[in-house]
């Protein structure tokens, strides 16, 4: 009796030294999200278990996910932050939406393995999400990653934080200079790998808002034809960012809308 005793206290105090949060809830979109008290009247999102198994034995958010302002546990919190690895491999997620109640910067990590994002709306304060929190996603078939304060980068279509690059590019590919996504970003940066080996790309069409290119960053793409609205290569473009010697054809405005 004593050892079995021993055995269920054994288990709870190992549940509890392995969860992150301190409750739980179901979102207006349908989805269980994990919360940690942060201060007196708010909370941030966290996942479930310790880093590296972030949601063993958890259900993972999926689908089309509304971030709430407030969330109701024995009393109202706002949703003021975003954890270290809070969604990291939720490659189920399909469309996100983040509230202006964040005020806090976005954690490590919070969206690595976010694979399959298709749909990013951002309604705080674009001060609070940068590189770090790997939040990609794919807007008219080009994928984004936000990288400064208001400033995006292409990288590779497959791309998930964690260097895959499958599937490629092909076709014709027309960059922005801006993307609105709730907040309005600014298109700055290609990925040193963002087009490499897509060997079924016709044509890229960069705009001048694009002031830095990847080494290497079409390395491959021998049957590919390079429309840039800039008349000379900016001088932070890497020396062999085109190493297959793409065509280029310089000041070519008229491919942009």
């Amino acid at each position: 009796m004593k050892k079995i005793l021993f055995l269920v206290v054994a288990t709870i105090l190992a549940e509890q030294v392995s969860a992150r949060y301190d409750f739980y809830a179901v979102c207006s979109s349908g989805q269980t999200l994990y919360y940690e008290y942060y201060g007196s009247n708010s909370v941030r999102i966290v996942s479930p278990g310790q880093q590296g198994n972030e949601y063993d034995g958890y259900i993972k958010p999926t689908g089309n996910l509304i971030i709430p302002n407030v969330v109701s546990y024995g009393g109202n919190y706002s949703v003021v932050g975003i954890g270290d690895l809070a969604f990291h491999n939720c490659d189920g997620l399909t469309s996100i939406t983040i509230p202006n109640s964040i005020s806090q910067p976005i954690g490590n990590n919070a969206f690595g393995g976010c694979s399959n994002l298709k749909s990013v709306t951002i309604n705080c304060d674009k001060d609070y999400i940068k590189e770090r929190a790997r939040l990609s996603f794919i807007k008219n078939s080009i994928r984004y990653e936000v990288i400064n304060t208001g400033e995006l980068q292409v990288v590779p279509l497959g791309y998930d934080g964690w260097g895959n690059t499958s599937p490629k590019y092909s076709g014709d590919i027309v960059i922005p200079a801006k993307v609105t996504i709730g907040k309005t970003f600014s298109v700055t940066q290609i990925h040193w790998d963002a087009f490499k080996k897509c060997q079924d790309l016709k044509s890229v069409s960069i705009p001048n808002s694009v002031t830095y290119i990847g080494s290497e960053a079409f390395r491959g793409c021998y049957n590919c034809t390079i429309y840039c609205q800039a008349t000379t290569k900016p001088s932070r473009w890497f020396p062999d960012w085109n190493p297959s010697e793409c065509e280029v054809k310089w000041g070519a405005a008229y491919k942009f809308k």
